[in-house]
């Protein structure tokens, strides 16, 4: 995947299970990208439906989670990666009274191969929420135009790697 500049790899600070790349930005922005190899949920084909259900487990521990929007994408959207298909969900998790979060997940279902691709994009919002609504559709055009730059950069080499399903 490309990163734009300015993100690090969060392995060289902190440990990162095996099945998960995770990246935060520097220069105090506190946005995290992760990215993860999940197993595809029991008895849910749909991605729109998995993505939600994976933002739910997320936001499991959360005060309150809110999903403001959900889509499927055209495959084509993800073109490094063979993908059935693909899903994309914003919502906002208020994990504590000192943490609000804009959460963007990307979920990917790889074709034939029992795993899925999961990218979670975080964005911390400050408390009491910003009045200036100018700066909070940047922010959020500028998290959008990052995972959709994501999808289109997210290349799989070895689906060797993968096993089958069964």
């Amino acid at each position: 995947v490309e990163l734009p500049r300015g993100w690090l790899d969060a392995s060289d600070v902190r440990p990162v299970p095996d099945h998960q790349e995770v990246f935060t930005e520097a220069a105090g922005a506190q946005r995290s990208i992760v990215i993860e190899l999940v197993e595809p949920l029991d008895g849910t084909a749909d991605a729109l439906a998995c993505v939600r259900e994976h933002f739910e487990e997320l936001a499991s521990e959360c005060r309150r989670a809110n999903v403001e929007r959900c889509e499927a994408l055209d495959v084509g959207s993800a073109p490094g990666v063979n993908a059935a298909s693909v899903a994309t969900l914003h919502g906002v998790q208020d994990v504590s009274p000192a943490v609000l979060l804009h959460v963007r997940l990307a979920l990917m279902r790889l074709a034939g191969h029992g795993t899925d691709i999961l990218i979670t994009l975080h964005r911390p919002l400050p408390r009491p929420p910003s009045l200036d609504a100018e700066d909070s559709l940047d922010a959020a055009a500028a998290d959008t135009g990052l995972l959709h730059a994501l999808l289109r950069s997210l290349r799989v080499d070895d689906y060797g790697l993968f096993h089958p399903p069964g």
